[in-house]
């Protein structure tokens, strides 16, 4: 390679360049390789994006069964939650009794203070 070409692949011009190429690819990736394709009439083929554009994209089979489908996820979510529910009250009870224990001790370290300065009164 002649200097020239090497000056060029080590500029900072080409390594931004490569990374922007990067990105792109990527981008293209993300949104636009994962696109399906919808046959609508004959050999003419749209992609999901087009076809959605047009009104034209692809409709759950039944509707009925998506909906059914979200409605056992929203009943096993609220399981969840009433179980989150059992949870939080016994994290509150022990908490309280934490907390008992905790003002029982320090009435009790006022108490052995309270003594241990009287007799270094005496």
């Amino acid at each position: 390679m002649d200097e020239t070409s090497i000056a060029i692949a080590v500029s900072p011009w080409a390594t931004a360049l490569a990374m922007y190429l990067f990105g792109i690819a990527t981008g293209w990736l993300i949104w636009g390789g994962r696109r399906g394709a919808v046959v609508t009439s004959g050999e003419r083929v749209k992609t999901t994006l087009e076809a959605s554009a047009a009104g034209e994209a692809s409709k759950p089979s039944s509707a009925g069964a998506a909906l059914d489908a979200l409605e056992k996820e929203i009943s096993a979510a609220r399981a969840l939650l009433d179980e989150d529910d059992g949870e939080a009250a016994a994290f509150t009870e022990a908490l309280s009794s934490l907390d008992a224990s905790i003002k029982r001790a320090n009435g009790r370290l006022k108490l052995l203070a309270r003594s241990v300065r009287k007799a270094g009164e005496r």
